[in-house]
Formats: C-alpha cells, sequence, structure tokens
C-alpha cells in the first residue's frame, strides 16, 4: 500500500489564498475539514501522490444561515451541529435529520462535515441522498469566480466531483422549501455503523392530498445518487396514501437497472433492498405531509 505521507499544511486566511494554494498544487493537493474522509481515503492508499493539505477552517464556513431564497450550511459545518439546526424540524427538509441520524458512530458525525460528505464522492454516503431529492446546489469558491451546481451535477461519479483548478466546496444551498412539501430518508446497511447497502431519500410537494410532484433519489446503487424520474413521475396525481406506493415500485425494474454489486450485496439483492427502503420512505413522508 502507498503511504500518505503531506509534506505541508496549510491554513489560508482568505478563500483567495485557499484558491492559489490548491491551484499551485493541483492533484498533489486535498482540502481537510474533519479528516474522516481522508483517513478512509489514505487507509486505502488512495492519497499517496498527496503533498499539500489545506484547511479552511479560518474562512468562517461553520455556520448554517437561513436567507431569503436559500438555506445555506457552510462547508466546514459538522454533521453533528447540522443535525441539530432548528431548521431541519420541519417536515420539508426532515429527510436530512433523518439521514444524518443514520451516521455513526458520533465521533465521526462530530468531526465530520458537510463539505467532505459533499465533495468526496462516496456513493454508499447518506448525507449527499438526502440533499439531492431537495435540490441541493453545491457552492464553488474558485480563483476568479463563484459558481452553483446541482448536487447530481456537482458528483460526477466515484470520487469524481465537478472541481476546476483552484476550487473549493464553500457551502451547499438548499432551496427554499413550500410549506406544502414534504421528505424523508430511510437506510438499509448490515451493521448498525456500516455505509449503506442502499438509501433512499424523498421530497414530495402534496396540496390538499395529491401528490403535485415527487423527486426520489438512490444511493448505493451506482456510482453516483441516482434520481429516479420515473418513479417520481408515477406518483404524480395520485393521493399521498398507500395505494399509490405500488405503481412507483413497479418502475424501479427498470429504473435501477443493474445496481452495483459488492461484498455487501449483490446486484439483484440491492433493487429488492430499494424497493421496500421505497415503501418505507414514501410512508413516511405521506405521514408528515398529512397523507
Amino acid at each position: 500500500m502507498s503511504e500518505f505521507s503531506p509534506k505541508h499544511y496549510f491554513r489560508p486566511e482568505t478563500a483567495s489564498e485557499a484558491s492559489q494554494t490548491l491551484a499551485r498544487y493541483k492533484d498533489r493537493s486535498i482540502v481537510i475539514g474533519g479528516g474522516t474522509v481522508i483517513y478512509e481515503l489514505a487507509q486505502r492508499g488512495l492519497l499517496s501522490d498527496v503533498e499539500a493539505l489545506v484547511d479552511l477552517t479560518r474562512l468562517s464556513l461553520d455556520q448554517v444561515k437561513d436567507g431569503e431564497k436559500f438555506l445555506s450550511i457552510g462547508a466546514n459545518v459538522s454533521l453533528s451541529y447540522l443535525q441539530e439546526s432548528a431548521a431541519l424540524r420541519e417536515g420539508r427538509l426532515a429527510c436530512i435529520g433523518d439521514a444524518l441520524k443514520e451516521i455513526r458512530p458520533i465521533q465521526v458525525k462530530n468531526l465530520a462535515t458537510v463539505g467532505g460528505a459533499v465533495s468526496s464522492c462516496i456513493p454508499f454516503f447518506d448525507l449527499p441522498v438526502a440533499l439531492a431529492s431537495v435540490g441541493a446546489n453545491v457552492e464553488l469558491n474558485g480563483p476568479h469566480a463563484v459558481r452553483s451546481v446541482p448536487i447530481l451535477e456537482f458528483q460526477r461519479d466515484f470520487l469524481q466531483p465537478d472541481l476546476r483548478e483552484g476550487e473549493f466546496v464553500s457551502a451547499v444551498l438548499i432551496p427554499r422549501q413550500m410549506a406544502s412539501r414534504a421528505s424523508a430518508f430511510s437506510k438499509f446497511a448490515l451493521t448498525g455503523d456500516d455505509w449503506a447497502t442502499v438509501n433512499c431519500a424523498c421530497s414530495l410537494e402534496i396540496a390538499k392530498g395529491i401528490i403535485r410532484e415527487a423527486r426520489i433519489v438512490f444511493g448505493a446503487i451506482a456510482s453516483k445518487p441516482l434520481l429516479a424520474e420515473r418513479c417520481g413521475a408515477a406518483l404524480i396525481n395520485r393521493r399521498a396514501e398507500a395505494a399509490a406506493i405500488p405503481k412507483a415500485i413497479e418502475t424501479l425494474d427498470g429504473e435501477l437497472g443493474e445496481p452495483i454489486s459488492d461484498h455487501r450485496a449483490s446486484s439483484s439483492y440491492r433493487k429488492r433492498v430499494a424497493k421496500l427502503l421505497l415503501q418505507t420512505t414514501l410512508e413516511r413522508a405521506f405521514e408528515r405531509g398529512g397523507g
């Protein structure tokens, strides 16, 4: 196994300084937040080329701000801190709280950051799936501009974020959710503190008991979170009740394709679990939406 032995540790005072440092070292640099993902990757020999660690703790990216258009979650916000945020107590964003509750052990949650969970692009993680279901964007700070990218576009593939030279994740932006929305997240794992075998999140707009919009996302099915568009479409204009679920489940045979197969589960087993999780997730969202 190749050794992880960075030579430089930087704590920039400004976003510009951080971008310049990342641009200078290019693929030989990595941003460090809580360090939990770095530990996992280093253990697997995937960071042997890294020479510079860039610590963003001096950039004031550790706040949750509820704005007029977006809920802004700073990249350095810990998962434990986010879980305690009042903004997640409403049914509209409850899927994020559900996902955070599933992340164990608490020692990891106290250190791990939102930026790390998003930028690592590990398909078994829980938080990105919940964020994708509520249409979150990733804010990227670079040498020349700040840009915002939908999380499903930002996570291009396994360990492949859409980061240009000198860019780093500065925040996750969640669009203001309508009062009529309800969301939920469910997960199946082999042990209580394992990564997901399959996870699922949904965000629904429910008006007078009728589903007007549905966004369903699965994780650990492919090399990035999967937006199940046909599944969501099967729910539109149906009552938010148990009778609507079988039609949505039927779409999964074609929509999920051939899920990944590994030591946790076979492809066919993952597909069976996904169907069960979809039912659990929708039932929870229906309850929250008054269905």
